[in-house]
């Protein structure tokens, strides 16, 4: 599956997309010169539409953190960005870990 994913963006990049062409055209049909040129004009096009909705995508999220900011500092509270903490952060600010004090499997006893 990666060998036809690889092959289909070398198409999709015009890189060395015609010996591939001429490799198909012989071993299968003369007229597959149809898929390499939906291929070449589609394909390209798909792709940026993906990179576009990703964009957009992480606009918004960034938009809605922004007016939850906003909200939050017309109402006097503090200020604070929403960073992304790692797992053992958030357990030392809860309190809430899986080992004791001791360095042992958390089980009191």
């Amino acid at each position: 599956i990666g060998g036809a994913i690889m092959t289909i963006y070398q198409i999709m990049t015009l890189e060395g997309w015609y010996e591939v062409m001429t490799f198909v055209q012989g071993v299968y049909h003369p007229a597959m010169f149809i898929y390499f040129i939906c291929i070449i004009v589609l394909g390209p096009y798909f792709a940026v539409q993906l990179f576009l909705v990703v964009i957009a995508t992480q606009h918004a999220q960034t938009k809605e953190s922004l007016k939850a900011l906003e909200a939050v500092s017309a109402m006097g509270g503090p200020v604070q960005p929403a960073l992304p903490r790692s797992g053992a952060q958030s357990r030392a600010q809860t309190g809430n870990s899986n080992f004791s004090r001791d360095g042992g499997s958390g089980s009191e006893g």
